[in-house]
């Protein structure tokens, strides 16, 4: 079992707020945002990158690697490979992990 939890930046770079992420156990887990700082102010929207960090209790940090997950709104050939639109991010078809029909 190791504590986790997400830090979120904005696209400057600047620190808005750490989440607890809790005790998890290995393997892939959903975090969820309520768009507001550490003030509990709520922040503009724009895009945002996030660093989940563990601690395995022998005190071992460990960095997760993140994901995410959505439907794809738009497909985009112009570059030569595909990309795609997901949560209005751009996504390389070859960083996708995995997709299903949700319906």
């Amino acid at each position: 079992m190791t504590t986790a939890s997400a830090a979120l930046y904005d696209s400057t770079g600047r620190y808005v707020r750490t989440i607890d992420l809790g005790s998890l156990d290995a393997g892939f887990h959903h975090a969820a945002w309520d768009g507001l700082d550490t003030d509990g102010n709520p922040v503009a929207d724009g895009t945002f990158t996030v660093s989940v960090l563990a601690m395995t209790e022998s005190g071992q940090t460990i960095e997760a690697p993140t994901f995410i997950e959505g439907t794809v709104t738009g497909v985009d050939f112009s570059s030569g490979t595909a990309l795609l639109n997901v949560r209005g991010l751009t996504v390389a078809l070859a960083d996708v992990r995995s997709m299903q029909n949700t319906e």
